[in-house]
């Protein structure tokens, strides 16, 4: 979750405003090159334009997501001890196996704060978990403002996971999303780029 935002959708990021991340030593201050900034790597492994101020180099921050940004060489390592937790077989630009093709996005339902078996819901999400989810996705928890009908954030898992785990998932999700800021724009922003958390 801490990587939350950076991890959803790297096309949220307004680099335009001046974002800290103080984890790590990471700073993303949207300076042109400084700490944080976008960058793009060229095939050689250098940075492209535009460029990383010295001392830093073009690196991946999340796998799978295609965000590059300037760091320092040793901020974000994995330590040793955690190397064999890490996924293994990512690289940092998105790519499904041939044949493959993204989950369709599951429809905004209130759930009032409950965890709900979307197959056995209303028409709409009931269809999308026996088509487009093949019946996996047995539990299904909306974060959104309660004054919004049209946006929110679900949480899906599958009958794998207690249920009380994906309630303290969402209330993670929540406190960041409706609890930690002033704005509703990232709850928002997430929901129309269609993110959901498994």
């Amino acid at each position: 979750i801490r990587y939350l935002f950076l991890l959803a959708s790297a096309s949220l990021l307004t680099w335009s405003d001046a974002a800290h991340f103080l984890d790590n030593g990471v700073v993303l201050s949207g300076a042109s090159g400084a700490s944080g900034s976008p960058c793009r790597p060229s095939i050689q492994g250098a940075a492209a334009s535009p460029a990383c101020s010295a001392g830093l180099t073009c690196r991946c921050l999340a796998l799978n997501r295609g965000l590059h940004v300037c760091l320092n060489e040793t901020a974000l390592r994995v330590p040793v001890w955690a190397e064999s937790l890490e996924r293994q077989g990512l690289t940092c630009e998105p790519r499904l196996p041939t044949g493959a093709l993204p989950m369709v996005v599951p429809p905004i339902v209130n759930s009032d704060g409950h965890v709900i078996d979307p197959r056995e819901s209303s028409n709409e999400l009931r269809s999308w978990a026996a088509v487009r989810s093949r019946g996996f996705y047995s539990q299904y928890l909306l974060v959104s403002d309660p004054g919004d009908a049209l946006h929110g954030v679900p949480i899906l898992a599958g009958p794998d996971v207690n249920q009380t785990e994906v309630t303290r998932f969402a209330a993670t999700v929540r406190h960041l999303l409706l609890e930690a800021t002033i704005t509703r724009e990232p709850l928002m922003n997430l929901s129309n780029a269609g993110v959901r958390v498994l």
